[in-house]
């Protein structure tokens, strides 16, 4: 079963077979005498996905940077591009590069496929980008009472090392 295919030489136990690109055969062996047969089957597929795809690791970042190296596997042969699954705009430098660079936005996250297609069919794996931004740790100071009369003080609030820190009266 499968298609068209040829034998070599279909006497030969070692014959060379030739099939067809994309297709799966089932062929048989056979030994006969005049009194029995026996037979059996052998499975033969000819598939041109010569690369299973690997995206590669998910990379999360808290720094503020909007860009990073992609890290996933060569396609070979075949045909092989990155794309945009969910996440607001994103950019590949060159989107058949397995390691291309990726800029995308600040606080976003971004799920991104890499594809890898021949004339049998098309596989891809997915991989995760967050770009984040961690603010610092707010730390406002020590509590101040004063008994004296005064309604001034200096607050000692530490400085952020990332983002932006700003004062309000909650209560």
């Amino acid at each position: 079963s499968g298609g068209l295919g040829t034998f070599e030489n279909a006497n030969d136990p070692a014959s060379l077979f030739t099939g067809e690109a994309c297709t799966d055969y089932v062929l048989t062996w056979s030994i006969q005498t005049a009194c029995a047969k026996t037979e059996d089957d052998v499975a033969v597929r000819f598939n041109h996905i010569l690369v299973t795809p690997n995206a590669g690791p998910d990379q999360r970042f808290t720094d503020g940077r909007i860009t990073t190296l992609l890290a996933a596997n060569d396609g070979g042969t075949n045909t092989a591009s990155w794309s945009v699954v969910s996440g607001d705009g994103g950019i590949f430098t060159d989107p058949t590069d397995p390691g291309t660079l990726f800029t995308g936005a600040i606080c976003e996250t971004y799920v991104l496929k890499w594809s890898i297609e021949s004339g049998c069919g098309q596989a891809s794996d997915e991989t995760l980008v967050e770009f984040g931004f961690v603010a610092s740790q707010a730390t406002a100071g020590p509590d101040q009472r004063f008994t004296d009369g005064r309604v001034i003080t200096f607050l000692n609030a530490n400085t952020p090392v990332q983002g932006d820190g700003i004062w309000e009266v909650v209560s």
